[in-house]
Protein backbone atom coordinates (compact mmCIF):
# COMPACT_ATOMS: atom_id res chain seq x y z
CA UNK A 1 0.00 0.00 0.00
CA UNK A 2 1.57 3.04 -1.09
CA UNK A 3 0.58 6.82 0.67
CA UNK A 4 1.74 10.08 0.51
CA UNK A 5 3.62 11.83 3.88
CA UNK A 6 5.01 14.90 4.28
CA UNK A 7 8.75 14.58 3.84
CA UNK A 8 9.76 15.62 7.17
CA UNK A 9 8.03 12.39 8.76
CA UNK A 10 10.16 9.63 5.93
CA UNK A 11 12.24 7.90 9.14
CA UNK A 12 14.96 5.32 8.21
CA UNK A 13 13.79 1.99 6.96
CA UNK A 14 11.11 3.67 5.18
CA UNK A 15 10.54 2.27 0.96
CA UNK A 16 10.40 4.45 -1.28
CA UNK A 17 10.12 3.27 -5.29
CA UNK A 18 11.14 0.03 -3.74
CA UNK A 19 14.79 1.38 -1.83
CA UNK A 20 15.02 1.63 1.66
CA UNK A 21 15.65 4.88 2.95
CA UNK A 22 19.77 4.58 4.59
CA UNK A 23 19.58 8.13 6.19
CA UNK A 24 17.70 10.98 6.74
CA UNK A 25 19.37 14.58 7.05
CA UNK A 26 17.53 17.77 8.45
CA UNK A 27 18.56 20.68 8.12
CA UNK A 28 16.07 22.44 10.75
CA UNK A 29 16.95 25.81 10.63
CA UNK A 30 16.56 26.01 6.65
CA UNK A 31 13.53 23.24 6.69
CA UNK A 32 15.32 21.04 3.97
CA UNK A 33 15.44 17.43 4.25
CA UNK A 34 17.14 15.18 2.96
CA UNK A 35 16.72 11.42 2.39
CA UNK A 36 19.43 9.06 0.79
CA UNK A 37 18.48 5.44 -0.57
CA UNK A 38 19.97 2.19 -0.93
CA UNK A 39 21.83 2.65 -4.05
CA UNK A 40 22.64 6.39 -3.55
CA UNK A 41 19.60 7.87 -4.82
CA UNK A 42 18.96 11.17 -3.03
CA UNK A 43 15.63 12.54 -2.59
CA UNK A 44 15.46 16.47 -0.79
CA UNK A 45 12.85 18.92 -0.47
CA UNK A 46 11.21 21.63 1.90
CA UNK A 47 9.60 20.85 5.14
CA UNK A 48 5.72 21.93 5.31
CA UNK A 49 5.53 21.90 1.59
CA UNK A 50 7.18 18.75 0.06
CA UNK A 51 5.24 15.61 0.00
CA UNK A 52 6.76 11.63 -0.69
CA UNK A 53 5.28 8.61 -1.99
CA UNK A 54 6.18 5.63 0.61
CA UNK A 55 5.93 1.97 0.01
CA UNK A 56 6.25 0.89 3.77
CA UNK A 57 6.27 3.72 6.53
CA UNK A 58 7.43 3.08 9.78
CA UNK A 59 6.11 5.16 12.34
CA UNK A 60 7.75 4.34 16.23
CA UNK A 61 6.84 0.81 16.42
CA UNK A 62 3.65 0.22 14.07
CA UNK A 63 4.73 -0.59 10.39
CA UNK A 64 1.89 -0.30 7.56
CA UNK A 65 2.73 -2.31 4.35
Amino acid sequence: MKIKIPIEEVEEGCLINGKKVVDVLHRLHAGYVRLTLEGGDILDGYAGRDMIVVEQYRKGSTQIA
